[in-house]
């Protein structure tokens, strides 16, 4: 073999060494990618439903609004989506961003949800006796405040259809109708000054809460092992 074809062939195997590299470093960069995408979408607070929910919150003239707050009563955690202190009272909302039909009795223990395109259906936690959970323990957390009442909606943020849900339509309703609903019902008359003070309370309370979000779904997947439901 000449020396110039030698030449030329450790040439070629340099060039294909190389291109492998860059390869693998291709490969490796877009592994790193997809992980760091993975677990943003682990951490994150909210899902789609709760967003829509937050921003109609934050388009109304008044009131004030805690996300996502983790509250313990009797020994247990529990997460409550949000919770809106308006000058019509307080209101706890618990959101479901849930597509196809929604069969339920707000008495039943479990709701279904039948997506359109699937045969089978989808068992889920009461939300009504699910927020009402969460009442209980906003009541107990809100005692050294003074006695509030406090309205409980379900909130569907998605496409599902609720047409089936049998129970006080302003208990369970659509992303459309809540912003109508908290301007026209009215649980509890609270000043300016009641409004904030509660706002406070319960943001330090946030801010320098025990339990955090991984704790609270560590004790959920205890809890309800199997079950989809979340809080």
């Amino acid at each position: 073999m000449q020396l110039i074809e030698v030449v030329f062939l450790l040439k070629i195997i340099s060039d294909i060494q190389a291109l492998s590299f860059i390869l693998m470093m291709i490969v490796f960069i877009v592994f790193c990618f997809f992980m760091a995408k993975r677990v943003f979408r682990k951490n994150e607070p909210t899902d789609r439903g709760e967003t829509r929910v937050e921003e109609v919150l934050r388009n109304l003239d008044s009131g004030r609004s805690i996300h996502h707050l983790i509250l313990v009563h009797d020994g247990q955690s529990t997460e409550i989506d949000h919770v809106f202190i308006h000058p019509n009272g307080i209101f706890v909302i618990e959101t479901k961003d849930f597509s196809g039909m929604i069969v339920g009795d707000e008495n039943q223990d479990q709701w279904t949800q039948i997506k359109n395109n699937e045969l089978s259906e989808r068992h889920f936690q009461n939300p009504i006796k699910q927020n009402q959970g969460h009442i209980v323990a906003l009541s107990k957390t809100l005692d050294p405040l003074g006695e509030f009442r406090f309205q409980g909606l379900v909130v569907f943020a998605g496409s599902g259809n609720i047409h089936n849900v049998k129970t006080n339509e302003k208990i369970v309703t659509t992303l459309s109708h809540l912003k109508s609903i908290i301007e026209t019902l009215c649980v509890q008359r609270l000043t300016k000054k009641e409004i904030e003070t509660i706002y406070l309370f319960l943001s330090n309370l946030k801010r320098n809460g025990k339990v955090s979000q991984d704790m609270h779904v560590a004790q959920l997947t205890q809890r309800h092992k199997g079950s989809s439901d979340k809080h």
